[in-house]
């Protein structure tokens, strides 16, 4: 009798260590974006479809990752380097954005020798709203890259 009491009473225990504590939570999918260019033409994602003026909505907490891939030619001797910036359009509460506090990430700079950089946060990590790529180097493709948008929902 002692061993059956024994056994389940162990049944018991293993039982409780196997239950979830609490409810589970699955993760979010992260967004991913692959931004190419060729600084002529505008922005394009894998397949060759213009990005020009898009607008991407992301659920709040969601993990963002954007990539910029530069696919035109770039020659060291003489072509700029590229300061690519995440930047602060619209805050989640409606309070105005800070001039100076505007820049939310930065890029790695885009050079002939470095042609692909990305970025990663979580949606809704600056208390953002909207945010929008930003170029502050004056080439031919700044028009098109501040067109490109992310707007965060709820």
């Amino acid at each position: 009798m002692k061993t059956l009491k024994l056994i389940f009473l162990s049944c018991c225990v293993l039982s409780f260590a196997l239950m979830p504590i609490g409810d589970t939570v699955a993760a979010q999918d992260p967004f991913k974006l692959v931004i190419y260019n060729d600084d002529e033409d505008g922005f394009y994602d894998e397949e060759g479809n213009q990005l020009n003026g898009q607008v991407y909505e992301v659920s709040k907490g969601t993990p963002i990752e954007v990539t910029l891939v530069f696919a035109g030619e770039m020659d060291p001797e003489v072509e700029e380097e590229h300061w690519i910036n995440m930047k602060l359009l619209s805050k989640a509460d409606g309070s105005p954005v800070d001039k100076k506090k505007a820049i939310v990430k930065k890029f790695d700079t885009i050079t002939a020798l470095n042609k692909e950089t990305s970025l990663s946060w979580i949606a809704g990590e600056f208390g953002e709203k909207s945010l929008k790529l930003f170029c502050k180097t004056d080439c031919d493709g700044m028009d098109y890259m501040d067109n490109i948008k992310i707007k965060i929902t709820d």
